[in-house]
């Protein structure tokens, strides 16, 4: 299965939820096509023992290849802030695409281009393609999105997720070491803790979904 973590408009938050979801979930491979290559920097910052496959630098060809060899495979995809032919294929090819944002007007105006892509990509593969969007570096104590809930109404390729990564330091702080925080006895029941283990949750029940489907 690939999830990709995908948004054409630079720090949304994908690196973190990447990280956040990798600590949970165990991948099998990560795949980072962002031109900063924060993946990649950040899973040089682990243990040894520990390190994620990240795979970086893949030209076209290498990519096509590795998404057509996932078969049962977990697989996550850090995007980047960016519209590409690389982003492009990877969102064609993911049976889940998590959109990080927040609901001020730069990032509404983001997600707005952000579903004109889908469009095009969908009527390119003949598929119809839905990216689900997670609430990231908002107020933690703010629990009412309904503005942009009901901005999404008005975009059919987007739908709002239940859980979210609020703006907590943890993040950055356990990033430091490479890590996310559910992978530190520390932080795994903290408020940070707690978000990324709910968002892992509902990716697991998403992709459980899916695979029933198929």
């Amino acid at each position: 299965m690939i999830v990709a973590v995908a948004h054409n408009k630079g720090g949304v938050g994908k690196t973190t939820t990447v990280v956040q979801l990798a600590g949970e979930l165990k991948p099998e491979i990560i795949i980072d096509l962002d031109a900063h290559q924060g993946i990649a920097i950040i899973n040089g910052r682990r243990p040894a023992e520990l390190r994620w496959d990240v795979r970086a630098n893949l030209d076209k060809a290498a990519l096509i290849k590795l998404l057509k060899a996932v078969g049962e495979h977990l697989v996550l995809i850090d995007c980047g802030g960016f519209d590409s032919e690389l982003v492009r294929i990877a969102i064609a090819a993911a049976d889940l695409i998590i959109a990080p944002s927040n609901d001020d007007i730069t990032e509404q105006i983001g997600l707005v281009r952000f579903n004109r892509v889908l469009s095009e990509i969908s009527q390119a593969t003949g598929e119809p393609i839905q990216a689900h969007v997670l609430m990231t570096r908002t107020n933690p104590s703010r629990k009412n999105f309904a503005a942009i809930s009901n901005e999404l109404t008005r975009l059919p390729h987007l739908t709002m997720m239940t859980s979210k990564l609020s703006r907590r330091a943890d993040w950055a702080n356990q990033m430091e070491s490479g890590l996310g925080v559910t992978e530190r006895a520390a932080t795994r029941s903290s408020a940070a803790g707690m978000e990324a283990k709910a968002l892992a949750e509902e990716v697991r029940s998403k992709l459980a979904m899916l695979t029933k489907q198929y």
